[in-house]
């Protein structure tokens, strides 16, 4: 006699049975009719049921199914399900996004093909030591994002040819000694976001074919010396986010080989003499979001293969030539939201291969002559949120490879006429955010690849006419939010501009802007605010057309008053007669007449 068990699991498995070998509406595979079958062109016949509400496996999977997809259903547990026909077949198996709390210890025994087993987001709390034991082949272990509090010595004991271990986003709190013993072929160890405290040493003895080490985001304050020496082929280390105060010397010996150094988001206040001198294959290091204020001057000195530096939101008082200047590879250097008060014509001497310089949020008061003058590759140049109020003339001396300059939220009240001239490649060039008043008319000369100039929040009065003659590629301009009530024609009249911001300016809608008017109704270029920008260009004079928008004012009211034309022409009139005078006087050869107006006062009443 069967109990109900056994008869509601052989009345699953009917039922299962009747749609096991019918094709799928899209599919011609014997698939599962809720199911999606196709063909993996890595592992073969695919079965994708995710997202089907499922509370357990299939009882059975048609042969030869080597991938399946049960992710993000409802399956709390998993037990012997997976003995049934097909799964001993299986190479793949993705169960992630569901809501298991326990697996049964022999929960795999059937499943002894499998190499990529993915169990993340899940809700797993403990592994029993044998779970994973009958899987000899497996490669690929996903259980990062699980609520797993600690790990048997012999959970992974037999998995000799396990390439990856993903473990992240759980909630364990040390790791056994043993736990990674016998794994000759593991390249891949991540156990980053869990609250691990401290490693024992010897932890990694085994793991000569490491490539990837992320421990970051845990709660490590020091390591043991020598821990990392058997990694010989480790390329990248992540010790980001913990809570490191200090490094010893020799606490990365043997890491002879890693290319990839990441220590962000510690309380690393001092970066000791030879703490980087057992990377000499160090290509990228970031050392951002700690307490760093002091540098020995040898600190990089073994570094030389350095491409990468980034030492952003630290405390960084002065940038050292002799920290630097021996790193002859480096592409990137990123220093900027630190303190830095000044840098001169040494500072980044012997960057000869520099292509972008971060240096935002800094102390800078002042951008000294030939301040980059080596930096002849350089392309990314970004001094913004400084606190600068002079250029001098010659400091982007040398910079002939230049394409975006940033000088945004300084207070530059105004640019040396020369300041840019030499940056022949100069396309993206942003000033906005200052306290400019004028610019002079040549301070764009040569600049034939500019593409982008950003002038907004500025106190500009006026746009000198042939401000722009030579920026015959520029497409977007913006003179937003500055103090320009009136704008030359000819300002407009090259460029072959794609987008012009123009709005909250005091713009006088006379005779002098009819222009203006007229452009705006007949051009493609677009003049709408930037998204996030509420105002269009509206007038501010004559009053009754005060914060009307420029195209809702009709043509017709674009015009002067008569004293206003008046007083032009009385100009234009006293301009000519001087004329005239200075040609008779010149011809003649005669002395110029001083002519004394005198203006006499009637006033009504006696004795006066």
């Amino acid at each position: 006699m069967k109990s109900k068990e056994q008869l509601a699991g052989l009345w699953l498995l009917y039922v299962y049975g009747i749609v096991l070998l019918l094709p799928c509406a899209n599919s011609a595979l014997p698939c599962l009719q809720a199911c999606h079958c196709y063909r993996h062109e890595v592992y073969g016949k695919t079965m994708n049921c995710a997202r089907k509400g499922m509370h357990m496996p299939p009882p059975g999977i048609p042969n030869p199914t080597r991938k399946l997809i049960l992710q993000y259903n409802s399956i709390h547990m998993l037990n012997h399900t997976l003995n049934g026909p097909g799964y001993s077949l299986l190479y793949y198996l993705d169960m992630s996004g569901n809501q298991m709390v326990d697996l049964d210890r022999d929960a795999f025994a059937n499943t002894t093909e499998l190499m990529d087993l993915d169990l993340h987001f899940n809700r797993l709390r403990f592994l029993h030591k044998s779970i994973f034991r009958p899987l000899k082949k497996l490669r690929w272990l996903h259980l990062y994002g699980n609520s797993l509090t600690f790990l048997e010595p012999d959970l992974f004991a037999g998995l000799s040819n396990l390439d990856g271990i993903y473990l992240g986003w759980n909630k364990i709190r040390s790791l056994p000694m043993g736990i990674f013993k016998n794994l000759p072929s593991l390249q891949y160890l991540y156990l980053h976001d869990n609250q691990i405290k401290y490693l024992n040493r010897g932890l990694f003895d085994d793991l000569t074919q490491l490539y990837d080490l992320n421990l970051g985001g845990n709660h490590l304050s020091s390591l043991p010396l020598g821990i990392f020496k058997p990694l010989r082929s480790l390329a990248r280390l992540f010790l980001y986010q913990n809570r490191f105060y200090r490094l010893e010397e020799g606490v990365f010996a043997g890491l002879k080989s890693v290319e990839l150094l990441w220590f962000h988001g510690n309380k690393l206040a001092l970066l000791p003499r030879k703490v980087l001198s057992d990377l000499p294959k160090l290509q990228v290091i970031e050392l951002d979001a700690n307490l760093l204020e002091m540098f020995h001057g040898d600190a990089l000195k073994q570094n030389k293969e350095l491409v990468t530096l980034s030492m952003q939101s630290n405390k960084i008082t002065t940038v050292k030539p002799e920290l630097l200047s021996h790193l002859h590879k480096l592409r990137h250097l990123y220093i900027q939201q630190n303190s830095i008060k000044n840098i001169n014509s040494t500072s980044f001497q012997g960057l000869a291969q520099l292509e972008i310089l971060l240096l935002q949020k800094n102390n800078l008061h002042e951008v000294p002559d030939n301040a980059f003058h080596e930096l002849h590759q350089l392309s990314h140049l970004d001094l913004s949120d400084n606190y600068i109020r002079a250029v001098q003339e010659g400091a982007f001396n040398g910079l002939r490879s230049l394409t975006q300059l940033s000088l945004q939220g300084n207070k530059l009240h105004q640019i040396p006429e020369a300041a840019f001239f030499g940056l022949e490649s100069l396309s993206h060039l942003i000033l906005a955010g200052n306290v400019l008043e004028r610019l002079p008319g040549r301070m764009l000369h040569g600049q034939s690849q500019l593409l982008e100039l950003l002038l907004e929040n500025n106190q500009l009065k006026d746009i000198p006419e042939s401000f722009l003659e030579d920026c015959l590629s520029l497409e977007k301009l913006s003179l937003a939010n500055n103090r320009l009530n009136s704008l030359s024609k000819d300002v407009l009249a090259l460029p072959p501009l794609t987008h012009v911001q123009l709005q909250e300016n005091p713009w006088k809608c006379d005779c002098h802007l009819k222009w203006l008017r007229e452009w705006m109704s007949t051009t493609a270029v677009d003049y709408k605010p930037t998204f996030g920008a509420s105002a269009v260009a509206s007038c501010s004079e004559p009053l009754k057309h005060a914060g009307k928008p420029i195209m809702m004012v009709p043509a017709v009211d674009f015009v002067c008053d008569n004293s206003e034309n008046q007083l032009k022409e009385n100009v234009q009139s006293k301009e000519t007669d001087s004329e005239i005078a200075s040609n008779i006087i010149s011809r003649e050869g005669l002395l110029p007449i001083v002519v004394i107006e005198t203006t006499e006062t009637v006033h009504s009443g006696d004795g006066e």
